[in-house]
């Protein structure tokens, strides 16, 4: 199961031309790529275009009984990209603490864990070990294939006098035989409440390393307001998140406009370290979406950027101050297309998106649907199939059209085509790139192909740069010969 954890780095924040197809369709035939894989693909690549597949992260979280489920895991690149949050590629551990990122672009990366339920400290993957300092961590470098052994071993839950949903001490090793690093030498704990002064649960608080990635160290207030994360000696600023949306962010010692964060100095322990939300202006709606994950983030040219997590219902809320806003949404598994509130749907870029304005009331109306790439292909006598579906069967050297859609938001936008060899079982091998075309004006892009041996075929599509790099299709087309 993929999930998402959404973090904010440290740093701030042409259209390809379109082919037409000569009968009058945007079926678009160029120039032949022969001998890939037994198809020729009727299409081309422009000089330099290389679009590299995600790769794949692997490893098993355990503790003192054996495997952990629940934890979250989540790949932060070393640098991050410029244009505001990021959303880390993530997954959750299953039953037996395994667990798989996929559609990890090719990066360098810190892997993180962290455990909603407070059992264990929040910690980087560390070779030999585990560090709740981000300059401590091993980097993973992702290179398109899969990495394989990213494992931790948790030594022993949270103490039971420790706030519930906070993560303050204990440090795993990196194996069951492996010697147990040292725990966080120290804590920053304090209290969350809200514009009212009564206490608030469930509030994300973490500790930024000055200089690092904020969000990886993390705890959870609660019922009481009270919190305490574990760290080592260094210099954090504190920031604490409201997932529901109810409230902004606040961070530490910011009392308005221009004044900076306070910086804590650890070592010995913090105590003390009270946040205070205030009252917000709202923009709020719903997301139609099979992700289970999405970050929503609405950003002013004149204003800070205000962030929500969907709830399970599809329901976001997102504190911001008065003025003009782009609303985005990014789903976190890798496969749902991304992009902006458009003015009648999702649209693929801010050039494109709809300003929501806010004055003295707040904006409860933003309704929006998120989609996977639509596929279809079509063969030889007219048979027809769906992505997901049996297979498609065509005469030998016969030809296929495959169209995806992707939504009339999305025109000019480039879908690459990738295809695979089925092994005797019928399974993909690895799959390249092939092809790439321009979504025409009614949200359609087609490929056409002729097919010789049985391949699959699949899409991917690099949405803009304050994206995640790349989505894939959740499922592909199988053709095989007759």
């Amino acid at each position: 199961m993929t999930s998402s954890s959404a973090v904010r780095p440290t740093p701030p924040r042409s259209r390809p031309r379109r082919l037409a197809h000569p009968a009058g369709a945007r079926r678009l035939a160029v120039a032949a790529i022969a001998g890939l894989l037994g198809i020729v693909v009727l299409a081309t690549f422009a000089p330099g275009v290389s679009l590299a597949a995600g790769g794949r992260i692997t490893g098993t979280v355990t503790g003192p009984t054996g495997g952990v489920s629940g934890i979250l895991v989540s790949a932060c690149p070393t640098t991050p990209p410029s244009g505001g949050d990021f959303v880390c590629p993530s997954g959750v551990t299953g039953q037996s603490g395994a667990y798989e990122l996929t559609d990890v672009p090719p990066g360098t990366y810190l892997v993180a864990f962290d455990d909603p339920t407070g059992r264990y400290p929040s910690v980087y993957y560390r070779k030999g070990g585990t560090t709740t300092d981000a300059k401590a961590a091993t980097p993973v470098v992702v290179a398109g294939a899969l990495v394989s052994g990213i494992s931790v071993a948790f030594s022993g839950a949270q103490p039971s006098a420790a706030p519930s949903g906070a993560q303050p001490s204990a440090a795993p090793s990196a194996a069951p035989s492996a010697a147990p690093s040292a725990a966080p030498a120290f804590t920053i704990s304090g209290n969350v409440s809200g514009p009212d002064a009564a206490p608030l649960d469930g509030i994300r608080v973490m500790a930024c390393p000055v200089g690092g990635v904020c969000g990886l160290i993390t705890a959870t207030s609660a019922a009481s307001g009270a919190y305490s994360i574990g760290v080592g000696a260094g210099s954090y600023t504190i920031r604490a998140t409201d997932d529901a949306g109810r409230y902004q962010d606040v961070e530490y010692g910011v009392t308005g406009p221009g004044v900076a964060a306070t910086v804590v100095t650890v070592g010995p322990s913090r105590t003390g370290i009270d946040l205070k939300f205030a009252e917000s202006l709202t923009i709020s709606g719903k997301v139609t979406t099979t992700a289970r994950t999405v970050v929503v983030t609405a950003c002013g040219s004149a204003a800070p950027c205000g962030k929500s997590i969907m709830a399970s219902d599809g329901r976001f809320r997102i504190a911001v101050d008065a003025g003009a806003y782009l609303v985005r949404f990014a789903p976190s598994d890798g496969r749902t297309l991304p992009g902006y509130l458009g003015t009648s749907g999702l649209v693929a870029d801010k050039a494109r998106a709809r300003s929501v304005e806010v004055k003295d009331t707040n904006v409860a109306d933003v309704v929006v649907t998120l989609r996977p790439i639509a596929a279809a292909i079509r063969g030889g006598q007219g048979r027809t199939g769906i992505f997901g579906t049996k297979a498609v069967t065509v005469a030998r050297n016969g030809f296929v059209t495959v169209r995806f859609t992707l939504g009339r938001g999305f025109s000019g936008m480039r879908v690459v085509l990738q295809v695979a060899k089925l092994d005797a079982a019928g399974k993909p091998g690895t799959f390249r790139n092939a092809s790439y075309q321009a979504v025409g004006s009614d949200g359609l892009v087609f490929f056409s192909l002729r097919i010789k041996p049985a391949v699959a075929l699949r899409a991917s599509y690099k949405p803009p740069s304050e994206f995640a790099p790349l989505v894939v299709t959740s499922a592909f087309v199988v053709a095989r010969s007759r």
